[in-house]
């Protein structure tokens, strides 16, 4: 129980330290999507720009987070393939450019990075 415990904390502090610096880059260097979103609230322009993808980021995060949860080299693999897929997605859907999604695995690796620095 105190393992799930354990992750779970790793997994709250590193996507609130993601959505916090989404939050500041997107406020203060808005990046228009492929497809402009128009906005009309402070929220939308938030939903709105590009720059970093929080699909990305997240899925990065999640995917270094359970690799060394479960310890698996084959489940390490399947899970960086999958957030490689969802990031390419967002590409092919026309939601983010290749910067935007190079950035979020940049910040979901330091994310990473800073938990296992505060955590262990």
């Amino acid at each position: 129980l105190l393992h799930d415990y354990y992750i779970f904390n790793r997994l709250l502090i590193g996507l609130a330290l993601i959505y916090i610096i989404t939050i500041l880059l997107r406020t203060f260097f808005f990046k228009e999507r492929p497809e402009k979103i128009k906005y009309k609230s402070y929220i939308e322009k938030l939903d709105a720009a590009s720059l970093p993808s929080l699909h990305a980021s997240r899925t990065a995060f999640m995917a270094l987070v359970l690799a060394k949860f479960f310890g698996s080299p084959l489940m390490s693999i399947m899970l960086i393939l999958l957030a490689l897929a969802i990031s390419c997605s967002r590409v092919y859907l026309k939601k983010h450019h290749w910067k935007d999604i190079f950035a979020g695995i940049i910040l979901g690796i330091l994310a990473y990075s800073v938990i296992v620095l505060i955590i262990g």
